[in-house]
């Protein structure tokens, strides 16, 4: 059901996930619950529009995942549903880690909604910056009414460079996450431009 609604998006996105060790025990409310950066799994939801299920003090809540990762730290509620929609969009997802076993350096998910051979909305989201998985609103906003074309890559390329928030640890520097990004983005724009044309 999910590979007839969403292609190979998940299947593709999910495989690049961990080892094979880690795939084969983990679940999606488990990679989403611990609110980690590096979540590959959360970066592929937020950038496909995906909302969850909760159920907290307040009872059951739809709640987006990026107002999840919002919650005060104290605030733990249950994850029972992650829901998918489908409407039109296009998703694809890129990561750097220097091997599979390890975590990803700089992770990027990337959708657009397509219309008459444009960008009629955008979601771009960075993960492992080193902070939460988090949306680029300014270079969705910039991407609206770009032609899907040979060059649009390229030009998604600058906007996230020029966009890019995050910081350094001991995996890597602004500088080199900023440079992955935007050729991570790039990457993800060629393999949309693939599937629409």
């Amino acid at each position: 059901l999910i590979r007839r609604e969403f292609g190979d998006f998940f299947y593709d996105a999910f495989s690049l996930v961990g080892s094979w060790q880690i795939r084969n025990m983990a679940t999606i409310g488990g990679s989403i619950a611990p609110k980690l950066g590096w979540s590959d799994v959360s970066t592929c939801l937020l950038a496909a529009g995906s909302s969850l299920m909760i159920y907290g003090v307040d009872g059951y809540q739809r709640m987006l995942i990026s107002d999840y990762f919002s919650l005060p730290a104290g605030e733990k509620p249950l994850i029972t549903h992650a829901i998918l929609k489908k409407d039109g969009w296009f998703t694809a997802f890129e990561k750097f880690s220097k091997t599979t076993f390890d975590i990803a350096t700089v992770n990027v998910g990337l959708s657009i909604r397509p219309e008459h051979g444009r960008i009629r909305a955008a979601r771009v989201v960075c993960g492992s910056r080193p902070q939460y998985p988090a949306r680029f609103e300014s270079v969705e906003a910039a991407m609206v009414d770009l032609e899907i074309n040979d060059v649009m890559p390229s030009i998604v390329r600058s906007l996230v460079y020029e966009s890019f928030i995050g910081g350094s640890n001991m995996t890597a520097s602004f500088e080199y996450r900023k440079h992955l990004a935007s050729v991570l983005a790039q990457r993800a724009a060629e393999k949309l431009k693939g599937m629409i044309l």
